[in-house]
């Protein structure tokens, strides 16, 4: 049937505006130095003596804020394994339980951050 077609068949089918080959070599092979060059143009002002980029990342917001976020990403995963090891039995999980999950985790991990 048609629908069948369009939600089954037609996701299957090669993307007719996709890369050619050797685009897509060129974007493997050269991404990750264009990122790197980038990064580096971004952060080498301010560790040479740029005082604008220094003294933006050194404001006390960025200083707070980039405390708080690193003491979630390590209390993050104590988290997730929290809930994860200590559920009872295996379940389905729909869009809406991952996004609850999802939404709580970071909540909890955030408030943990805080405390710390």
């Amino acid at each position: 049937s048609d629908v069948y077609k369009r939600q089954v068949v037609e996701p299957l089918l090669p993307d007719k505006n996709a890369f050619t080959p050797e685009q897509n070599a060129l974007y493997v092979s050269i991404s990750r130095t264009i990122f790197v060059a980038g990064m580096i143009a971004f952060l080498m002002p301010a560790l040479v003596g740029g005082t604008f980029l220094r003294n933006l990342l050194g404001n006390r917001f960025f200083e707070t804020t980039a405390k708080l976020n690193f003491t979630t990403y390590m209390v993050h995963l104590v988290v997730i394994s929290w809930r994860v090891f200590h559920s009872k039995s295996p379940f389905f999980m729909s869009y809406a339980d991952i996004f609850y999950r999802t939404l709580s985790t970071t909540i909890i991990s955030f408030g943990i951050a805080l405390i710390i």
